[in-house]
């Protein structure tokens, strides 16, 4: 299983072919520590059967780490004598980076997701709490005893503040409601809609 050719792509992609020639493919220099790769690999050798896109990867002279893909097929002379393989090396190095960066990105945009949420989650907090406040004291004053108020002025405030706390309320739930459907937890709710209120509500 020792390198006896070697095309001249594939030498000034690895190593000088005087480096190469003698060498076993898990000889290469210099290699991860990690040689388990090779195990099932060097027992379809040793049974002189054929393989497919066997992928190794190994730190090329400039400290860069390198993949490869092989494939070949076993050689046999006249009398059915094992003489070697014969095959082709790809370099796969620029595709597995690329997917490697690809799980990179996509591992970074769910962490994004999920600090997303959690703000989320931590501002409708925030602003529940005093929208509370606000609309339970507007309703307590809209409901008030009559009289209670010597100024009409009085009822037309207390109504804006009630309107703009359910206003911002509404804007937090569907901020809320934005976030259930990238996580893909919304359901549809059906409901019929008062078109003269909705058109007053976007005047106002």
């Amino acid at each position: 299983h020792r390198y006896t050719y070697i095309s001249d792509r594939n030498a000034s992609s690895l190593f000088p072919r005087s480096r190469l020639i003698g060498l076993k493919r898990w000889e290469l220099p210099p290699f991860r520590n990690d040689r388990s790769q090779f195990e099932v690999h060097r027992e379809t050798l040793s049974r002189h059967e054929p393989f497919r896109r066997f992928e190794y990867d190994y730190v090329d002279n400039n400290g860069r780490r390198q993949y490869r893909q092989t494939s070949g097929n076993p050689v046999f002379d006249r009398d059915g004598n094992f003489k070697g393989y014969r095959g082709t090396t790809t370099d796969i190095t620029d595709q597995v980076e690329g997917i490697e960066d690809l799980k990179a990105a996509t591992a970074a945009a769910e962490q994004a997701n999920i600090a997303k949420s959690e703000f989320l989650a931590n501002m409708s907090h925030e602003l529940r709490t005093p929208l509370n406040a606000i609309i339970g004291f507007s309703d307590l004053m809209m409901n008030a005893t009559p009289g209670a108020f010597t100024k009409p002025d009085y009822f037309e405030y207390t109504d804006d503040i009630r309107q703009s706390g359910h206003h911002l309320l509404k804007i937090v739930n569907d901020i809320l409601d934005l976030s259930k459907v990238e996580a893909g937890q919304s359901e549809l709710d059906e409901a019929p809609v008062d078109i003269p209120d909705l058109v007053r509500t976007t005047i106002r």
